[in-house]
């Protein structure tokens, strides 16, 4: 299941976290995952993932387009 349909379609955000906290760790400077993931982190109430996944969005922030950033 790709990580858009566990969060669009099915609203199974314990899917998609585990599938973005796998696209993050299989590329760490992933900018995007990383600002999804503090979303789904934030609606699980996971203040701590939340803090760390923004964090790596900011830093690697330079690799979204600018209407993105």
């Amino acid at each position: 299941m790709a990580i858009s349909d566990a969060l669009s379609v099915r609203s199974d955000w314990q899917t998609a976290r585990v599938q973005l906290e796998q696209a993050v760790a299989e590329d760490e400077t992933n900018a995007l995952a990383h600002m999804i993931l503090y979303g789904v982190a934030i609606l699980g109430n996971d203040r701590e993932r939340a803090v760390e996944a923004i964090e790596g969005a900011m830093q690697h922030m330079y690799r979204l387009p600018e209407r993105i950033q």
